[in-house]
């Protein structure tokens, strides 16, 4: 009788630890949901359109809804017509569809009210697509209130992923061969699913598993810029900003961090009072002067309802706080570290790849010219502190000739030297630079987050070279490194993002 009590005892306990961490999890999921809507809600008197992805394949004669992305925008930069071009694609199988859409106030609502309700459901045009009621009830969600990994930057690009328990569902895919034959021959015809997959940003991985796991991002664009045109000259920075006349602009706030060469930089805040506000069509475009008289590099925050939006460098082309930059520029004349970085043939990328690392103020070895070591990486990057970077660079296709697999293989053989001690390194950390846009490199973010290569593209060197008059520091940069590994959890990639 006692043996069956204590068997009955820890029976439940075990359905209350079950029970109670269940219940955790959902408050936490209710959190991560509560978070993301508050930001969607605030930001969205600016939202004017949406862009929305979405990949399904036919079950049982029914549309099931296997991948989607839903961007909130207001186009501040006035370039979603342009860059967003709609497609849509069936086949027998296959249902893949990009599209862009006018919103309003109503439709706003109604989209963020279906995260709660069934992140899952859509129409397109007439038909109902969905997911099984089965994985409807392992609905998990994750928020990352800066950016996803795999969308580095220096602006805010807040997501909410929901996803599908893998092992709910008994759906499978239909097989790959067959899906590439049907796209072959489609009216709109793409070379197969890789093909596909890669001109709707949709990851490799998402058909690599086999079964069904159907994730839904949701993702809001900030509802105010500043401007690349803001500028620092003669003591005085120029900062602009614009945003939709939709939003309330006497919450926008500026937040300035101007480095003098003084231990601490100075700090302050200018309040929408102080922004000279001018109306044009349906933007705002605001002003600011702001006296900075010892600054060589000020970093320019922008708020919104005291939210953080993202962040913008500007500096005093006529200032340095780095030696080896100002005596470079004596001979640069014709800003090869500057504005023609990528205007050079391509077979000087690695040395200008090499010079940039050297005024960063790392010490570069380059072996990428020198016949009898071509087993080396291009470029060995080392900092005082213990930092390493393993650098191959390139001007074509990141995954061509398997250049990823390659670097991969030769940061391990400096990681097993390390381990068996001598070379006093701290943090090593692979890297592919390349010169093209990070949005060329997408096919390969899967294979580059599997091998944990950091992607360095044409926007984050350019963001790299306008903080040559302040160096950041040499655990930023392996930070900033860190942050550009593609789809990785956590971490904000602002050092290296866009600018």
């Amino acid at each position: 009788m006692e043996k069956i009590f204590v068997l009955l005892r820890k029976l439940i306990f075990q359905f209350w630890r079950l029970n109670r961490e269940e219940v955790l999890d959902r408050m936490n999921s209710q959190n991560e949901v509560s978070q993301f809507l508050k930001l969607a809600n605030d930001w969205s008197p600016g939202f004017h359109k949406m862009v929305r992805t979405f990949l399904a394949f036919k079950h049982n004669g029914k549309w099931c809804l296997e991948y989607s992305i839903v961007i909130f925008l207001s186009d501040l930069n006035e370039e979603a017509d342009r860059l967003v071009h709609p497609i849509a694609v069936e086949t027998e199988s296959l249902l893949a569809v990009r599209e862009l859409l006018d919103i309003d106030e109503t439709q706003i609502d109604s989209n963020l009210n279906k995260i709660r309700s069934n992140p899952f459901s859509l129409r397109f045009p007439d038909d109902s697509i969905s997911v099984s009621d089965e994985a409807l009830q392992g609905i998990s969600y994750y928020f990352e209130p800066m950016h996803r990994r795999d969308t580095p930057g220096n602006w805010r690009l807040p997501a909410l992923t929901v996803s599908t328990g893998s092992n709910l569902t008994s759906n499978h895919f239909p097989n790959r061969e067959k899906l590439d034959l049907e796209l072959r021959s489609n009216a709109v015809p793409f070379a197969g699913t890789d093909d596909l997959f890669e001109t709707l940003g949709i990851p490799q991985s998402t058909m690599q598993r086999g079964y069904s796991s159907p994730t839904s991002i949701w993702m809001i664009i900030p509802p105010a810029v500043l401007l690349p045109e803001s500028s620092l000259s003669n003591g005085s920075a120029n900062i602009l900003i614009k945003c939709p006349k939709t939003i309330d602009h006497q919450n926008i706030s500026v937040g300035i961090r101007a480095f003098s060469g003084k231990p601490q930089p100075c700090r302050n805040t200018i309040h929408a009072e102080r922004v000279q506000w001018n109306k044009e069509g349906k933007w705002l475009y605001g002003t600011v002067i702001e006296e900075l008289s010892e600054a060589v590099i000020a970093d320019i925050h922008l708020n919104y309802k005291n939210e953080y939006l993202g962040h913008h460098w500007i500096n005093d082309e006529s200032k340095s706080l780095n030696p080896r930059f100002l005596l470079h520029q004596i001979f640069d004349s014709k800003e090869v570290i500057g504005n023609g970085f990528f205007t050079l043939k391509a077979d000087f990328f690695e040395d200008t790849v090499s010079v940039l690392m050297s005024l960063l103020g790392l010490s570069a070895v380059t072996y990428g010219g020198i016949p009898f070591l071509k087993d080396a990486p291009d470029i060995l990057a080392y900092s005082p502190m213990g930092h390493l970077f393993v650098i191959e660079c390139t001007t074509t296709d990141v995954g061509r000739s398997g250049k990823l697999l390659k670097l991969s293989q030769r940061t391990k053989e400096i990681k097993d030297a390390y381990l068996k001690g001598g070379l006093g390194l701290s943090n090593i950390q692979p890297i592919m630079c390349t010169s093209l846009p990070r949005e060329d490199t997408k096919a390969c973010w899967d294979e580059a987050a599997s091998f944990e290569i950091a992607l360095v593209c044409q926007e984050n060197i350019q963001n790299l070279i306008k903080r040559l008059g302040n160096p950041p520091s040499y655990q930023e940069l392996y930070d900033g490194a860190q942050s550009l590994i593609p789809n990785k959890n956590g971490g904000q990639g602002n050092l290296m993002g866009n600018s």
